[in-house]
């Protein structure tokens, strides 16, 4: 079987990135080849055109258009077993889908990679919020995969170090899986912890096989700016301990904020 037929990157696409082109080039550019979707539900004029000049099929989401739905109709479009939902700003290393398609077994979830924080230039950024995600994968630096449910909650009980662009989904141990509605920017972080509940390893490969963009008119900025991260990181950590720690960590995390 060949990696077209495994695995699937679907591209979420919203309006018009500056960057959607460069991230694009990264997958088309793999070492290993995958099939590639763009999804959105705000099409444009310029989605049209790439998708047409790239001959990448696009993928218009019915409504209603919420960040759940978006992503579950994307998961459902990818028609193969392994999944990885590329986000618009970001790049891929050229050996992602080679590494990962190596490393994933059958068995497995989900599987993560390590990633490096770029600014609009493509210059190297550091965060409170990305040493944090290291520091929280330690333990999956020594045991690369988790099956326990303590073990996986545990790793992400304290934040979310999971970065959500680098997962590799594999559908065969998902069935009727759906992200939560009601969430906007920890719809990732309640979705892992659904997950670490079924039966299926968390694996993590510890290359940087991703550069994750950050920059003013990102959504997660619009999200710091609005106070919706705060909401909702308080809202998750509510969900995982007591009153007096979930406060504690969620006043941690504001103040790591890029944007505030």
């Amino acid at each position: 079987m060949t990696a077209s037929e495994r695995h699937t990157f679907v591209v979420l696409a919203h309006g018009d990135s500056p960057y959607l082109e460069e991230c694009l080039d990264s997958l088309q550019h793999q070492t290993v080849r995958s099939r590639i979707l763009i999804s959105t539900s705000t099409p444009t004029e310029r989605l049209h055109q790439i998708s047409a000049q790239r001959e990448i099929p696009l993928l218009l989401v019915s409504t209603p258009s919420t960040l759940a739905n978006d992503w579950n109709q994307a998961l459902a479009a990818a028609r193969t077993s392994l999944v990885t939902l590329a986000h618009q700003d970001d790049i891929y290393a050229e050996d992602y889908v080679k590494s990962c398609l190596a490393t994933i077994d059958k068995k497995d979830l989900i599987l993560f990679t390590n990633a490096a924080l770029i600014d609009e230039n493509g210059n190297k950024k550091m965060s409170f919020a990305n040493t944090m995600k290291r520091v929280l994968l330690i333990p999956m630096v020594i045991c690369r995969r988790l099956h326990r449910p303590g073990l996986k909650q545990t790793v992400i009980s304290l934040g979310n170090p999971i970065n959500c662009p680098s997962v590799m989904y594999n559908l065969e141990m998902l069935s009727g899986f759906q992200f939560p509605e009601g969430w906007q920017y920890a719809l990732d972080w309640m979705a892992w912890i659904t997950l670490s509940k079924v039966e299926g390893s968390f694996v993590y490969n510890p290359q940087i096989l991703l550069k994750r963009r950050i920059h003013k008119e990102s959504l997660s900025a619009q999200y710091e700016k609005n106070q919706q991260r705060q909401r909702e990181d308080t809202a998750v950590f509510h969900t995982l301990h007591k009153q007096w720690l979930a406060d504690l960590l969620a006043k941690l995390y504001k103040n790591g904020y890029i944007y505030r």
